[in-house]
């Protein structure tokens, strides 16, 4: 049996459509790919992000190259309505990434690879990230 792979999907702001997918044959902390990820990022679409919103596997990482890292955290004290208010509609825009992944999972069938060893599930992610 094979070790399994863990895989990291970004996608826009504003649409669905996924910009970057990074396939790890390791289980590793979530913060330290997200350079990787970023880098990815910046190669499709031609310019770095200046903000990223990520969830609670990211906490640690404020910034990498510019780019500000938001992970959810209970608001401060002194905050205004308008401020947790817009706070709240970023974080609940991030819960969008989990719909994208349940179709890359049900629809190209990344619940089970059936391409062997680690390059076959970079292989099967790339595919399907790309349909």
């Amino acid at each position: 049996m094979y070790p399994s792979s863990k895989a990291f999907v970004g996608i826009t702001a504003e649409s669905d459509v996924i910009v970057s997918a990074v396939s790890h044959p390791k289980n590793i902390y979530d913060g330290h790919t997200l350079s990787e990820v970023l880098d990815l990022v910046e190669a499709i679409i031609g310019q770095s992000p200046k903000l990223v919103i990520a969830d609670r596997g990211y906490r640690g990482v404020d910034e990498i190259n510019g780019t500000t890292i938001l992970t959810r955290k209970p608001a401060d004290k002194d905050a205004t309505a308008a401020e947790k208010e817009k706070m709240r509609d970023r974080f609940s825009r991030r819960s969008a990434v989990e719909a994208v992944i349940g179709h890359l999972k049900k629809d190209f069938r990344m619940m089970r690879c059936y391409l062997k060893v680690t390059i076959g599930d970079q292989i099967n992610l790339l595919l399907g990230a790309s349909a």
